[in-house]
């Protein structure tokens, strides 16, 4: 609706009779939870990335900013170790999730990444 210059105000009213309410943000909120499906980390680490709080992962007990993640569509549905980096390249990891892997593509790490590592859950 935006793009196509298409935007009518509502009420809330018209959309939800109680409102629609959030908390505020607080430390910690920031940490990715490997536990959950693929889309929800991928939902996760887009909706904090930069210029937000960006998502937080500890491996090797360093932190690691994740400001960026691909979700791979068709990937295979199965169970391994939660949180564990199954594949490396120059630029990027694939790491396990609930239910698949996700890849991540923009991060900010002061350490070595190996094959077979496990994030902190």
């Amino acid at each position: 609706m935006f793009k196509k210059d298409d935007l009518k105000a509502q009420k809330q009213i018209k959309l939800h009779p109680k409102g629609f309410y959030c908390n505020q943000r607080k430390i910690g909120d920031e940490k990715l939870n490997w536990y959950q499906a693929s889309r929800e980390v991928f939902n996760f680490v887009r909706g904090i990335c930069s210029p937000g709080p960006i998502a937080r992962a500890k491996l090797n007990n360093k932190e690691m900013k994740i400001n960026k993640v691909e979700f791979i569509k068709n990937a295979p549905i199965y169970m391994c170790t939660i949180g564990v980096i199954l594949n490396k390249s120059t630029d990027s990891f694939l790491v396990k999730t609930k239910d698949s892997y996700i890849r991540v593509t923009e991060f900010e790490f002061n350490g070595v990444i190996k094959v077979g590592d496990r994030f902190e859950i």
